[in-house]
């Protein structure tokens, strides 16, 4: 009898199998699922639209036996429907609507749906401005700010909500990359051209990459196998003395195999000093950089990334050649290697999931020697070599839930010298678990927890929530919630390397020997809010977004720049009330005021504050009101396809607050910086999809920091070498060309 019953029980299950269609529908180019399409049944009126996954599900009815794909600007899909349960289908755009769709199309995305993500900057976006390497692709980006760690060494960092780029956590083709001691310099080693698109998550993001995000997420992603053409081709040159040349390919090998090979040459010749303080205004030097990439996808539901990269770098800085009074010379010389393995399968049994590995090592090491007064010899020289392994699991368990679980392991060895204190080494352990469950209610509500417990073999037992939740108010406004913690451990010279290009003496006070270098993990919670919609302005599409971020600090070691000659390291709660706040509000609206004339305009609000030993003062170099604005215009069609393209951006920040000093006459600043406007110009002359010929102008107005150097009293016991007070560039008007070929393919 029960025998009978499993039987009818399997009889029905397999019947209301054969009475459902399901499948999945993406692009045929990119692979990306196709959200909103409409699947109906012919010359009925029985239909359904495809999910935010591309999926969809729908009941056959007799007589019918062919459905229809229709989705602006793809051209219209029939399917002959067989016994066949479960099909994948292919949309292929109208070639008709291709121009027009690229020149309409949006260079910076905003996601209202991903409870995640928060904006999208394509290779649209990056070629608006030189985007010579990573730090320098969000000069038309509102949500993060590239500034210098010093007036002398030309290195680049960003900032979030705030807060200093080591607070943000860099992620290359989604693996945890630019951290330890590359967190500062690493963004000067991701070409721009070799740059696909740049995902930014603000906040705690996603739990699985681990607990290190506290301002932020930066994802690249690379160029490679789903570019249109097979070589890629870019060339720069500046008046500043910089020439760069990027070459990007990619290969197929059968059908199943892909490769592609970048790489990067840099040189920087020029010797300027257009602010007339004695020093070089950018460094010279060179860099040489590649990356092998290969992919294997086969049609049992396997794929595998292999990568590898390697880096070599110098540069020197210092006095301009010609000084003859106490001459300095500093010089940087850096190498990496990295190999990078993710595999992933889906599986046959279960096709709602899958697994997937990522393994990654990393060897890094970086010298900074200095020849003049007031010291001779190593600055300082570290070495990091980092193990990262990953398993995970993912379970649809319906098209609306969604659960990956995961277990991780990473090892680092650090080896550092510094001239002030002599060797300094660690090895940290972190074997973890993160969970991450996601939950989507008919599209209008989702919410995604996510956790994980990691143990330290420093810290202990370290526990990490996140929460994102997304409502959908209308079709077309969405408000997203987030509240969660990140942790990070303290490089103490790497995450100051302004410190390198001075005679400041380093105090690390109130030490806890339990700790690596005496010094506590820090840990903060961020919450805030975003709220995004679209709307019609001038009869065409107008995106908005406003968010507000609260990072609150529950331990961190204070940068404490306002003693003379010292940088003073400090727990925050060392007395157990410390506060170390920052407070951020942003409004960022998009829009077309006439066909082909793209406007964004931002406003940014900054209020930061921090219990130093001393007092409450707000973090140095920090614009409390920033006012941003891009402007780009694109020509018809002419020709042969060709058009001409121009591009704005002007950018006005406040004051920030400078190092307190004793003697601030000496050191040329006062206690705040004066406000000033940034302009920045490009025009290109293009023929769609082959090539690019350009010409921009950096810092239109010529605005210039007179002194960002103090290098004085060398004769005597307490000689002064300080460029920590860099706010604006020192070289002023930077004009550049440039060209991009693209060859072969479509």
């Amino acid at each position: 009898m029960r025998l009978g019953i499993l039987f009818l029980m399997v009889l029905a299950g397999m019947s209301a199998q054969s009475q459902t269609v399901m499948g999945l529908v993406r692009d045929q180019e990119t692979g990306q699922p196709l959200e909103y399409v409409a699947v109906v049944w012919k010359n009925s009126q029985a239909g359904t639209l495809t999910n935010q996954d591309g999926r969809f599900t729908l009941g056959r009815i007799p007589d019918h036996g062919v459905l229809v794909f229709q989705l602006a600007p793809y051209e219209m899909f029939e399917l002959d429907v067989t016994s066949q349960s479960e099909y994948v289908v292919e949309l292929k755009i109208n070639d008709m609507e291709r121009l027009e769709i690229q020149e309409h199309s949006g260079s910076q995305h905003m996601h209202g749906k991903d409870p995640h993500l928060f904006q999208t900057m394509t290779e649209k976006e990056l070629c608006k401005a030189a985007c010579c390497n990573l730090s320098e692709s969000f000069e038309t980006n509102a949500s993060v700010d590239a500034s210098y760690t010093d007036g002398i060494s030309g290195t680049r960092q960003i900032k979030m909500l705030g807060l200093d780029g080591k607070y943000a956590q860099l992620m290359s083709d989604n693996i945890p990359d630019l951290r330890g001691l590359a967190t500062v310099y690493g963004l000067s080693w991701e070409p721009g051209p070799w740059i696909k698109e740049i995902n930014i998550s603000k906040g705690a993001g996603s739990i699985i990459p681990g607990y290190e995000s506290i301002a932020g997420q930066i994802n690249v992603a690379h160029k490679g196998a789903e570019m249109k053409e097979r070589f890629f081709l870019n060339g720069y040159a500046g008046n500043q003395g910089r020439y760069e040349w990027n070459t990007v390919s990619q290969h197929a090998v059968g059908e199943h195999f892909h490769w592609d090979w970048s790489s990067h040459l840099a040189l920087n010749k020029g010797e300027y000093d257009m602010n007339k303080d004695g020093f070089l205004d950018n460094p010279t030097g060179r860099e040489f950089n590649g990356r092998l990439h290969a992919s294997y996808e086969n049609h049992d539901g396997y794929r595998g990334d292999y990568t590898v990269t390697a880096l070599n770098y110098n540069s020197n800085f210092g006095t301009m050649p010609m000084t003859l009074l106490n001459p300095l010379k500093i010089e940087n010389n850096q190498e990496r290697y990295g190999v990078y393995l993710k595999n992933g399968w889906v599986l046959n049994s279960k096709k709602e999931q899958s697994i997937g590995t990522q393994l990654s090592f990393t060897d890094y090491h970086m010298r900074f020697q200095q020849a003049g007064l007031p010291y001779e010899g190593d600055v300082y020289g570290g070495n990091q070599r980092n193990l990262r392994c990953v398993a995970m699991h993912a379970l649809e368990l319906t098209h609306d839930i969604k659960w990956t679980n995961g277990l991780s392991w990473n090892w680092d060895d650090y080896r550092e010298h510094f001239y002030q204190w002599g060797k300094f080494n660690r090895k940290e352990n972190i074997v973890g678990g993160f969970s991450e469950f996601s939950f989507n209610e008919h599209d209008l509500f989702q919410a995604i927890l996510g956790m994980r417990y990691d143990y330290h073999n420093y810290y202990g037992g370290l526990f990490t929530p996140r929460i994102h939740l997304r409502f959908s108010i209308t079709e077309n406004v969405h408000l997203k919630l987030m509240a969660g913690k990140g942790r990070r451990v303290v490089n103490p010279i790497l995450d100051n390397p302004g410190v390198l290009a001075s005679n400041r003496q380093v105090q690390m006070l109130g030490l806890n020997p339990t700790y690596p270098n005496g010094l506590p993990m820090e840990s903060a919670t961020n919450a805030g809010f975003v709220i995004s919609g679209d709307t019609k302005l001038f009869y065409r599409k107008m995106s908005w977004s406003l968010d507000v971020f609260h990072t609150q600090f529950d331990q961190q070691v204070v940068m404490d720049w306002d003693a003379t000659g010292y940088l003073k390291l400090y727990a925050l709660n060392q007395n157990g009330n410390g506060k170390s706040v920052s407070q951020t509000a942003q409004f960022e609206t998009q829009f077309s005021p006439i066909k082909r004339l793209d406007v964004r305009v931002a406003y940014r609000y900054v209020n930061t504050y921090v219990d130093y030993a001393s007092g409450r003062r707000e973090l140095p170099f920090i614009s409390k009101n920033k006012l941003y604005t891009n402007i780009a215009y694109g020509t018809k069609m002419f020709g042969n396809n060709h058009r001409v393209l121009m591009d704005v951006t002007a950018k006005w920040s406040d004051q920030q607050r400078m190092p307190t000093h004793a003697d601030e006459q000496q050191f040329g600043v006062g206690k705040y910086s004066p406000s000033f406007w940034m302009l920045n110009g490009q025009i290109s002359y293009t023929k769609e999809d082959k090539w690019d010929l350009y010409l921009g102008v950096e810092n239109i107005l010529n605005y210039k920091q007179s002194r960002v150097v103090v290098y004085s009293n060398m004769d005597t016991a307490n000689p002064v070498f300080d460029s920590n007070f860099s706010y604006a560039p020192a070289f002023g008007r930077m004009m550049y060309v440039g060209f991009r070929m693209r060859l072969g393919g479509e």
